[in-house]
């Protein structure tokens, strides 16, 4: 008998290994994911700010000439 709960207790301790590896890998996936969403979102929102210092550069130099600049099609019409 005493071979038989060395079996079982082996069994469970390798079954309670195994939970615990697939709970680590299962924890470095969602990591890694998490890590991807915030480098997009930081590359979008990286993106967005230089898209809006582009659009405000160009409205100065187009008022800076003289020139009247439509807010509506986001750009410069010329002379008024």
């Amino acid at each position: 008998m005493n071979g038989l709960a060395l079996r079982i207790a082996l069994v469970a301790a390798g079954l309670i290994c195994l939970v615990l590896f697939a709970t680590y890998i299962v924890g470095l996936i969602r990591e890694d994911g998490s890590r991807d969403t915030l480098t997009t979102i930081e590359k979008l929102n990286t993106e967005a700010g230089n898209a809006g210092e582009n659009a405000r550069l160009g409205r100065r130099e187009c008022v800076a000439r003289g020139m009247r600049f439509d807010f509506e099609a986001g750009k410069c019409l010329g002379h008024p």
